[in-house]
């Protein structure tokens, strides 16, 4: 996962404390966050801003002219 090579990273640096590492992402973001929370033990925090748990559920009414519908179909692929 990439959050482990962050924190793989983040472990090298004398100015990091390992215990008080954490992961914040907002919308699609907030989905990552989520996920490597949820696989990262070495993370002491998460915090999600406005996941959405299921794309398809939340815009399966959205057409075409939906101003977001090609980065829908790009983050739910």
């Amino acid at each position: 996962m990439p959050i482990g090579c962050c924190i793989d990273d983040l472990l090298t640096r004398p100015d990091i404390d390992p215990a008080r590492i954490a992961v914040c992402g907002s919308s699609l973001g907030g989905y990552y966050a989520a996920r490597a929370g949820s696989r990262e033990p070495r993370l002491a925090a998460c915090i999600s801003h406005g996941a959405i748990w299921s794309i398809h559920d939340f815009w399966k009414n959205a057409d075409e002219s939906h101003g977001l519908a090609s980065h829908i179909k790009w983050s739910s692929a």
